[in-house]
């Protein structure tokens, strides 16, 4: 009964799969283009981290148009398969239509998979980068600056909050 169900999908599976094949494409560049920003934040290269988060956003993008295309086919096949109640995931159809035996579908769902959690250590990666550099430079800033009778304003790691402290100069304090 599935064989039927793919054979009259045909079309519409092939797009998927090609939907499937550009979204994995646009992952790995994502995370190529994660992994050179990473190496232009230890360099402290501003202006490659420019560069870099405008390819990021474009990537983004183009990632998002994808993944929407991905739902609304996966969906659509759940519909002309008459296949209620269900989460219309990848998972989800591949077992459903009857998908499972054709290693491609598990090969590219697992690649997909892949993909997005190399950009998620990569993300995490970052941002423990980040907001080391940024306690650093808040610290040094408590450090250096000169003590005075006002206290000085201080942006927290955020970059929204305003701390004001009576700052303690390492001159000061004889260093």
């Amino acid at each position: 009964m599935s064989e039927q169900r793919i054979s009259k999908e045909e079309p519409m599976l092939e797009r998927l799969m090609r939907v499937l094949l550009e979204e994995i494409s646009a992952c790995d560049y994502l995370a190529e283009t994660l992994a050179e920003k990473q190496d232009a934040i230890v360099k402290n290269n501003l202006l490659q981290i420019n560069t870099l988060t405008g390819t990021e956003q474009l990537i983004v993008n183009k990632a998002n148009l994808l993944a929407k295309a991905r739902q609304d086919l996966i969906g659509d096949l759940f519909l002309k398969a008459n296949i209620k109640n269900m989460g219309f995931t990848l998972s989800n159809l591949i077992e459903n239509l009857g998908l499972a035996e054709q290693t491609n579908w598990k090969k590219v769902q697992q690649r997909l998979e892949n993909a997005v959690a190399k950009i998620e250590r990569i993300n995490k990666e970052n941002i423990t980068l980040l907001n080391s550099s940024i306690s650093f430079v808040r610290d040094m800033i408590h450090l250096l600056y000169s003590h005075d009778d006002k206290p000085t304003n201080i942006y927290d790691k955020s970059g929204l909050g305003l701390k004001r402290i009576n700052s303690k100069s390492m001159v000061d304090c004889n260093i």
